[in-house]
């Protein structure tokens, strides 16, 4: 098989961002006097915690800063700073920023993607201006579209965890945000009204049908689809560029300068992303 690299001009997008009223970072003091910073996550959903300091007294620091790590529901330790042999316990003053997704995410640049429709339906990549001409967007003119051919059923391209999600608009502001396990976030947009299956704070597996994009006159659908990371220094977007999985012998050279390509949607790459128990429960499930 082969990767085919399409690209996405870089442009930011604002999204809404998780509040301090969400998560609350405190500082605790153990006996020793070390100082443990604490965050507490009251959502149900993953965030990213960015942490400065307008300063730190009597201790070091050794990580790099601003120090970002991903918070689950509940409570995790970000960090402890030791307290030093003959000094007081450390002070510190804290800059906070929580983000929907990670600013520096460790991604891998050759991870394959899964075209987003179901496997044996037929799709073709559409120009950039031909997507911004769909969706009222501006983010829309550096994403990747995708026409499904005779159908509409909408896949995820890769697993994550749903985190914001518009259903009941017209099909143009109808959007799921999805986060994938290295910090990246993925938007699908141009769903038919209340056609997104999962909920919000719901785990989508790659591979997995998660909805219905709008219908077009000629009975396809057209599904448009971004990736990108948090910025540190704003609540907006930054777009990198997805490679998608495409079997060489499933391109059509009777259209456009890819073709129709036939989607496949190998379960090595469905399995990739879970755990051993979603493995074991995924090939129960599809045992012949």
């Amino acid at each position: 098989m082969r990767k085919i690299v399409l690209s996405i001009l870089f442009i930011v997008l604002s999204i809404s961002v998780f509040s301090q009223n969400d998560v609350a970072v405190n500082v605790e003091y153990d006996a020793v006097g070390d100082a443990h910073l604490i965050a507490n996550n009251y959502t149900k959903l993953p965030v990213y915690v960015i942490v400065d300091f307008t300063y730190l007294r009597y201790s070091s620091f050794a990580e790099e800063l601003p120090f970002v790590k991903r918070v689950e529901p509940g409570t995790t330790e970000l960090f402890l700073i030791t307290k030093e042999f003959d000094q007081p316990s450390p002070e510190v003053g804290l800059e906070l920023k929580f983000r929907m997704a990670h600013t520096k995410p460790d991604s891998d640049p050759d991870f394959p993607y899964l075209i987003p429709s179901i496997p044996n339906s037929k799709v073709e990549f559409l120009p950039i201006a031909e997507t911004g001409d769909i969706i009222n967007s501006t983010v829309a003119k550096y994403g990747i579209g995708f026409k499904i051919i005779g159908g509409n059923v909408v896949c995820a391209s890769r697993t994550g965890i749903v985190l914001k999600m518009i259903k009941n608009s017209f099909p143009q502001q109808n959007y799921l945000l999805v986060l994938h396990n290295d910090g990246t976030i993925a938007e699908y947009f141009n769903f038919a009204r209340n056609k997104i299956i999962p909920a919000v704070g719901d785990k989508v597996f790659a591979g997995q049908i998660i909805g219905q994009a709008n219908n077009s006159a000629d009975n396809s659908s057209i599904i448009g689809f971004t990736v990108g990371h948090s910025l540190n220094q704003s609540d907006n977007i930054k777009y990198i560029v997805p490679k998608f999985l495409i079997a060489k012998e499933s391109i059509e050279k009777n259209s456009s300068s890819l073709g129709t390509i036939i989607v496949l949607h190998p379960i090595k790459i469905i399995t990739d992303e879970m755990t051993r128990k979603e493995r074991k429960s995924f090939e129960k499930a599809n045992k012949k």
